[in-house]
């Protein structure tokens, strides 16, 4: 498949991601949430941090498994090699990405994936690191798209 419309696929799937991202953001009005809240938490405010947890994690496995590899191929770059770790100190010195702040967020991400529902004081901790990284996420993904000449947000 050609690069060019394989990259207008993921930054379409991406965009979509970010785009319920910021909807899921907007709604939810109760970060940072706390053991007390999380007890009385309603349907509605549940979907809306399944929403954002949802789209955090997909947003971030089409970036790291698909967007970044591609950014490479553009570039040039033999990827076939190239482990994960390899793949991401090279979009690092590309300006892409900062290794450390991936792999803080895939951190995050497993945390929330991993919970154990009977800790609640850990799922709390673990959302609202996820909300505040969401920011990151998306300014991560935004830098990828400037860098790549798609200017439009």
């Amino acid at each position: 498949m050609e690069l060019n419309y394989r990259l207008k696929e993921i930054i379409y799937q991406c965009d979509m991601h970010k785009k319920r991202i910021l909807y899921a953001k907007n709604k939810i009005d109760f970060i940072p949430l706390t053991p007390e809240k999380y007890d009385y938490l309603v349907d509605e405010e549940i979907e809306h941090l399944d929403q954002l947890i949802f789209r955090f994690s997909k947003l971030q496995d089409t970036i790291g498994n698909k967007l970044f590899a591609l950014i490479l191929e553009l570039k040039g770059e033999d990827i076939k090699p190239m482990s994960f770790f390899d793949r991401l100190n090279r979009l690092e010195e590309l300006g892409f990405v900062k290794f450390d702040e991936w792999i803080e967020l895939r951190e995050i991400r497993n945390s929330v994936a991993h919970e154990y529902f009977s800790n609640k004081y850990q799922i709390v901790d673990s959302i609202n690191n996820l909300y505040e990284s969401s920011t990151l996420l998306l300014n991560i993904y935004n830098n990828c798209k400037n860098l790549l000449g798609l200017n439009n947000g």
